[in-house]
């Protein structure tokens, strides 16, 4: 099982067959009083990673106490998956520089 942390709190991914709020499928939700981010099951590999870091970045707001709506959300989440596509970012996470 995946997990991520997100501030002091360890959330499971897991995944579903359907999710819905109210009326509304969704294909994400993240879900903080059972630590849980689901993900709907069967998505394209590029959709899922989308959605995950939809939902993540939804978790670092809210732990952050910060109002948002989800055209921010939607647009960060959208931009942070294009650029780690098109860079090689390992050097953000060691501190190591390229030569």
């Amino acid at each position: 099982m995946q997990t991520v942390m997100i501030g002091p709190i360890k959330y499971k991914i897991v995944q579903r067959d359907e999710l819905v709020d109210g009326n509304d499928p969704l294909i994400g939700q993240i879900d903080n009083l059972s630590g849980e981010i689901r993900v709907m099951s069967g998505l394209a590999p590029q959709i899922e990673r989308v959605a995950l870091w939809h939902e993540i970045i939804h978790g670092i707001l809210m732990g952050a106490g910060q109002k948002h709506s989800e055209g921010i959300v939607e647009a960060v989440s959208h931009g942070l998956v294009d650029f780690l596509n098109r860079n090689d970012c390992g050097f953000l996470l060691t501190g190591e520089e390229d030569e």
